[in-house]
Formats: structure tokens, C-alpha cells, sequence
């Protein structure tokens, strides 16, 4: 995990609807979380290879493209690779769920979304990857004998 130096995670919250950029931003600093937001594609793509994240919180419809296209991105990097993405979107669809999700999204949740389940898929996201990043760790040690 990429936590800052005082234990405080990194969140990267991308949508095109300030709307929601601000009440993710205002919610999730009040949980003790850093959140930088993107309006695109683009700038995403910018921040995330440019700052360590702990979670990306991406929108499916944007005005550059598909948020699975960074999915894509992500996972073609071996130093992403291991971030977390949560799909926070309208399409709402099985369909849509469906290929968010085998497209690179490790979880996937529909607007309107109460803050409280968003907060909940975070930290169940962030304790995932915390619990596989320690067993690669405790590998890593293992192998070295």
C-alpha cells in the first residue's frame, strides 16, 4: 500500500460530474483519506503515474472515453497493476457490471450510492490488498532461504 507517512490512505476519485468529485472528496477526507480528483481520462492516466494511490474510484462514462479503458492501463503496468479499482458509475445494467468487472474493476457500484456502502467497498478493497501485499511479503521472505 502507498499510505502516506501518517498512515493516511491515497485515493484517486475520477469522474466528470463535480457534483460527485466533491461529495466523494468531502466524505471520504472526513474518514482521515487524501482524495485528488480527475474530471478525464487523461488526467488520470497524469496523476496516477505521477502520485502513489492506494485505490482508484473511476466513473465508466467520461468525456475522453470508457473508464475500463483505465482499467486497461492499470493492469498493463506492473507498478499499478496492483492498485484497487472501484467502478462508481450509472450503468447500472448486469451486462455492464458484468464487463466492468472482467475488464480490471475489483468491485463495481451504481449511482445514486449512499456513502456509508461506498465507504464500506473501500475499506474492504484496501483490507484485501493490504492482506495480499502481506502475503507477498511473507513469499517473498520464504523463498529467499
Amino acid at each position: 500500500m502507498n499510505e502516506s507517512t501518517n498512515g493516511t490512505y491515497r485515493i484517486l476519485a475520477v469522474d466528470d460530474d463535480c457534483v460527485v468529485l466533491n461529495t466523494i472528496n468531502a466524505a471520504l477526507t472526513r474518514f482521515g483519506m487524501l482524495v485528488t480528483t480527475a474530471e478525464n481520462l487523461a488526467e488520470a492516466k497524469q496523476k496516477v503515474t505521477s502520485e502513489p494511490f492506494d485505490l482508484v474510484i473511476m466513473d465508466r462514462i467520461l468525456p475522453d472515453g470508457d473508464g475500463v479503458q483505465m482499467c486497461s492501463f492499470l493492469k498493463e503496468k506492473p507498478v499499478l497493476k496492483t492498485i484497487p479499482v472501484l467502478m462508481l458509475t450509472g450503468k447500472a445494467e448486469t451486462d455492464d457490471k458484468v464487463l466492468g468487472l472482467q475488464l480490471g474493476a475489483d468491485d463495481y457500484l451504481t449511482k445514486p450510492f449512499a456513502l456509508a456502502e461506498l465507504k464500506a467497498r473501500i475499506d474492504a478493497l484496501l483490507r484485501r490488498t493490504a492482506q495480499l501485499n502481506t502475503a507477498r511479503q511473507i513469499r517473498k521472505s520464504f523463498w529467499r532461504y
